[in-house]
């Protein structure tokens, strides 16, 4: 049995082992969320009123600032509603969360930043920290006209957006080719956002960024020496730099390949250390690298040097790095997984089919189109929710009894050790670590379980 209990000191971090809902005796009070992202120590949650709520911090790059982007510079451990004011009253459309920097798209295709500054991937024109949301004045030059942003990524290390024309426009740090321009310099940082095209195509969509590596799909005007086949050897020659093609959103949770006639292009680029690009190798790529396998991904997720993908056959492959479980494959020695490998669910989800799969540092949680979640790696924080913090090197069930019973859950996210789970009903419950307040269930008012 489970007891809640109360203790005496103030800020206490206390971690959560199994899924508890977030506080809504406050600003959440009667209010449904549609929409909300986890990652470092932040969350964001829309209203279906269009209302905007944030709880935990983002930081600068030294951990010595903490802000949620109203001006304060305190962390939060109870969700906070953010004025319409900092964005102008403009309706909220879209919004990306890093540990250090977060975007927000308007309906007028405005761009609000804020965070850390390194890098410029605020789109301001200094390198300062920027505690309260501010329009990106950088991409006003650059749009043209008629065009308006429609779609924003946050990475730690590069900012991207796409607009109503199909147009990539990206900026940063191109540490091991982040930013896809042909070289690995780490001293290049593009101030100024750049315009990227497709591989000769308008339709293109993200299938997964993180904070150095891209995976991009393409489904326009690809010729079938670009679609990916089981006789090819070696790596194909790579596209320029002028043919990255990206697309981000984070909903829907997966991006559904409706072009029947279409060919299919995975491409990725960036850091490949420990084989997280899947292309067979360990080099770390600077432009576009088609990756060879015969799956088409629907769906691509990264970790910290590891990365999985579903397929659009429901089935989930992982590669990269394994010292923790994270690879699902039963190992917690330390390995390279350097192609795809299948990852076996059909013992946890035996009556559901895949529909999601996002990743910590070096944790995986999946979910099912019958509200089944399950969870594998480290589990230090209890963030697979499993009631213990077990390391788990293959897939086990999620506890989710604090949910309720025959309640759809819509949407998952994880964060550094932190897990958030959205149900159709608009409410939102999260577990692991609590550290600045990201759980946001006001654990440092002195509670926590036994």
């Amino acid at each position: 049995m489970q007891v809640r209990v109360q203790h005496l000191f103030t800020n206490y971090e206390v971690d959560v082992y199994i899924f508890q809902a977030v506080n809504t005796s406050g600003v959440l009070s009667g209010v449904t969320i549609v929409k909300a992202k986890m990652d470092g120590y932040l969350v964001i949650a829309l209203s279906n009123t269009g209302e905007l709520f944030s709880w935990g911090a983002i930081t600068d790059r030294n951990g010595t600032t903490t802000v949620i982007g109203d001006g304060t510079t305190v962390y939060h451990e109870v969700p906070q509603q953010l004025s319409s004011t900092l964005f102008d009253n403009k309706t909220l459309l879209d919004f990306d969360v890093t540990q250090y920097n977060t975007m927000v798209l308007t309906s007028d295709g405005s761009v609000y930043s804020i965070g850390d500054g390194t890098f410029y991937l605020t789109g301001t024109a200094n390198d300062t920290f920027q505690p309260i949301y501010s329009m990106n004045t950088n991409l006003a030059s650059i749009l043209l006209n008629n065009e308006t942003v429609t779609q924003v990524h946050q990475g730690l290390l590069t900012s991207m957006v796409i607009t109503n024309t199909g147009r990539v426009l990206i900026w940063g740090s191109n540490q091991d080719g982040a930013l896809g321009i042909g070289n690995n310099n780490y001293s290049v940082v593009i101030q100024t956002p750049q315009s990227l095209t497709s591989c000769g195509g308008k339709t293109n969509f993200k299938l997964g960024c993180s904070g150095d590596v891209s995976f991009i799909g393409s489904i326009d005007n690809c010729t079938a020496n670009d679609v990916p086949n089981s006789n090819t050897t070696t790596p194909t020659p790579t596209p320029t730099a002028t043919s990255i093609v990206t697309s981000t959103t984070i909903t829907p949770a997966i991006v559904p390949i409706n072009a029947s006639n279409a060919a299919v292009a995975i491409y990725g680029f960036g850091a490949n250390y420990r084989g997280q690009l899947g292309d067979g190798t360990t080099i770390s790529r600077a432009t576009p690298t088609l990756i060879l396998t015969n799956e088409k991904f629907s769906s691509i997720t990264q970790g910290h040097e590891f990365t999985l993908g579903i397929t659009t056959q429901g089935e989930l492959y992982a590669w990269g790095r394994g010292d923790e479980g994270q690879l699902g494959d039963n190992s917690t020695v330390y390995h390279s997984q350097l192609t795809p490998r299948l990852v076996e669910l059909s013992s946890v989800l035996s009556a559901g089919t895949l529909v999601k799969c996002v990743a910590g540092i070096d944790t995986v949680l999946c979910l099912s189109n019958n509200s089944v979640i399950v969870g594998w790696g480290n589990n230090s924080n209890g963030q697979i929710s499993d009631g213990t913090t077990n390391q788990r090197a293959i897939p086990v069930l999620s506890n989710l009894t604090n949910v309720g019973v025959n309640v759809n859950i819509s949407d998952i996210d994880m964060a550094v050790a932190s897990s958030l789970l959205l149900t159709s009903n608009g409410m939102l419950f999260t577990c692991g670590s609590a550290h600045l307040g990201v759980l946001g269930q006001n654990e440092g008012a002195g509670m926590f379980y036994i």
